[in-house]
């Protein structure tokens, strides 16, 4: 008994107890839970899980040591639980079991919104006396996630099956609604599939229990994504399958449906966008989109083929024209002879983000074309990239400004070449301005 009044109370009795067969003694006795007040669950789970409201109900046991039998039910009464991570809230829960001399028959149903999640199966002993499951999970329009920045509803129809060797879930989740537009993603580095783990500590890989995936995932009439520039509708479906010890493959496509792309500034209209997989790593899928503008009497766009891994985007026309010219019409609104000095920096950048190798490509005829010296510099990593718009202003005199792609300040720069091998910059920021002095000996 709790403080608060709360029991949870097990009476169990083996009779005609025989130590050379103890698993065929007779088992009998009850197992009663009242549990007034649930709040603490936020404290035992971490703070995953609240709830308000109480919890109980008692279950009947039978059967022998060997095979028990359960029989009852128990539930959850005026009040919810609430999910964190998923951000949706429980207002029902019902476990119920019914069991016989073969297995445990397992309900379970949850209710959130109105709409019903259900779980049907039988847990028993195999003739190894090992435990084994077997749950069927069904729903309609469930809500799964309510999320700032992602919710769906789902209808799943699943099988869930437990072994000591392993899990396995197979079947067709349904997503029947869903808005997925995440503010920002966060880096993340994925191990190469060369490298090789040696010494690993058995005792953790022991732990882990294999898991085989089958999963077919239906996009319903309204799952809408809004992420980097792009917005539309997702139609298709997605099969994945994991094998235990393997990575997750895909096999499928997913097509977007009244599409945009914002790309610095312009939107363009998607006419064809697919993400396909043929059987390889979901991380890896390949592409097939092309996103288009009309300006005045031309068709301006962008295409992206290849893979995530290896993307080859290129820009398109009707009727043809210089790469530098779609890219003046696509963020401009007109071509390169019609563009100003000052709008060369935001040239430079759509170029930067069409690539290193297109969009180097793509500076130099801008540097061409407007005389301004355009470039891209960086470091390692890809975040260290900048564009660099500089102009020789005397014989000795250079000035330069450099923006980070991913930054929100500028550097200045000033170079001035003195004589004997000397010369001075500065740097310039909204935070401080330094100089320095350099010498450099000829040979």
């Amino acid at each position: 008994q709790f403080q608060d009044g709360s029991t949870a109370d097990l009476k169990a009795a083996a009779q005609e107890f025989n130590f050379k067969q103890p698993e065929a003694a007779p088992l009998s006795g009850t197992f009663n839970v009242n549990i007034k007040d649930i709040r603490p669950i936020a404290g035992l789970s971490g703070y995953l899980l609240s709830g308000t409201g109480s919890f109980g109900g008692s279950l009947a046991l039978a059967g022998t040591l060997g095979h028990p039998v359960a029989q009852g039910t128990m539930a959850l009464a005026d009040g919810e639980i609430q999910i964190r991570d998923a951000g949706i809230a429980l207002q029902e829960l019902e476990l119920s079991v019914t069991g016989d001399g073969k297995a445990n028959r397992v309900g379970l149903t949850l209710v959130s919104e109105g709409k019903r999640l259900q779980g049907d199966g039988e847990v028993s002993l195999n003739p190894q006396q090992q435990w084994q499951a077997d749950f069927k999970i069904q729903g309609e329009n469930f809500q799964a996630v309510n999320l700032s920045e992602y919710k769906a509803s789902i209808s799943p129809d699943l099988q869930l099956q437990y072994r000591e060797d392993g899990v396995s879930l197979r079947g067709t989740v349904r997503i029947d609604s869903a808005d997925i537009a995440p503010e920002e993603f966060t880096e993340s580095i994925s191990v190469s599939r060369d490298v090789v783990v040696e010494d690993a500590d058995e005792t953790v890989q022991k732990k882990k229990l294999p898991l085989a995936l089958d999963l077919k995932l239906v996009m319903g009439p309204e799952v809408k994504v809004a992420v980097h520039g792009i917005q539309g509708n997702l139609d298709g479906s997605l099969r994945i399958q994991q094998e235990p010890g393997r990575n997750m493959t895909g096999q499928g496509s997913l097509s977007l449906r009244d599409g945009t792309f914002t790309f610095r500034g312009t939107t363009l209209e998607i006419r064809r966008g697919i993400v396909f997989y043929q059987g390889g790593s979901l991380e890896d899928p390949g592409l097939d989109v092309r996103a288009e503008k009309k300006v005045e009497d031309k068709e301006v766009g962008v295409q992206l083929t290849g893979s995530v891994s290896a993307m080859d985007m290129k820009l398109f026309s009707s009727p043809a024209m210089d790469d530098s010219d779609i890219l003046a019409y696509l963020v401009l609104g007109r071509g390169m002879s019609q563009t100003e000095d000052t709008e060369s920096s935001a040239l430079g950048a759509a170029a930067a983000a069409l690539g290193r190798g297109t969009g180097n490509t793509l500076l130099g005829r801008i540097k061409k074309k407007t005389g301004l010296n355009v470039s891209l510099a960086g470091g390692e990593k890809s975040s260290d990239i900048s564009l660099v718009v500089g102009r020789q202003i005397a014989k000795d005199l250079y000035i330069s400004y450099g923006k980070g792609l991913t930054d929100s300040e500028g550097v200045f720069k000033t170079r001035y070449q003195m004589k004997h091998g000397f010369s001075v910059e500065t740097k310039t920021t909204s935070d401080a301005t330094g100089a320095d002095l350099f010498w450099s000996l000829e040979r």
